[in-house]
């Protein structure tokens, strides 16, 4: 599977640091995690990309936040973007859950998307 903006057979190196932290107190679980990714794909050259995120769960409630940002490739100008979502899961059961979800991807050439999801998720 190809990566976004990387043509398929493109030589790809990729350093990846991530993180996670948890925090529990008495409204809910807090979960929290990030990563920082260095990239370096030829013909395109390197590029940074970060995200962040939280969930905070109370009860069979889920409430997701996150946002990711991605540099300029050092061969492609106006190639940076941003991505924001944010969602809601609710657990019906243990293996069942809904959900939705918003996210808008900024592009820096101009390009700007925006979906929305919806569905049922069945653990079989």
């Amino acid at each position: 599977m190809a990566r976004a903006g990387v043509r398929p057979g493109a030589a790809a190196r990729a350093r990846e640091w991530p993180g996670a932290g948890r925090r529990a107190d008495g409204v809910g679980s807090l979960l929290m995690g990030a990563y920082y990714q260095r990239s370096d794909v030829a013909g395109l050259g390197k590029r940074d990309a970060y995200r962040v995120s939280a969930m905070l769960s109370a009860g069979a409630s889920e409430f997701h936040a996150n946002i990711g940002m991605a540099d300029d490739w050092s061969k492609l100008g106006n190639s940076d973007a941003t991505q924001y979502t944010v969602g809601y899961n609710y657990n019906l059961s243990k293996r069942t859950k809904v959900y939705g979800y918003y996210t808008k991807l900024d592009f820096d050439g101009g390009f700007d998307s925006i979906s929305l999801a919806l569905g049922v998720r069945h653990n079989f």
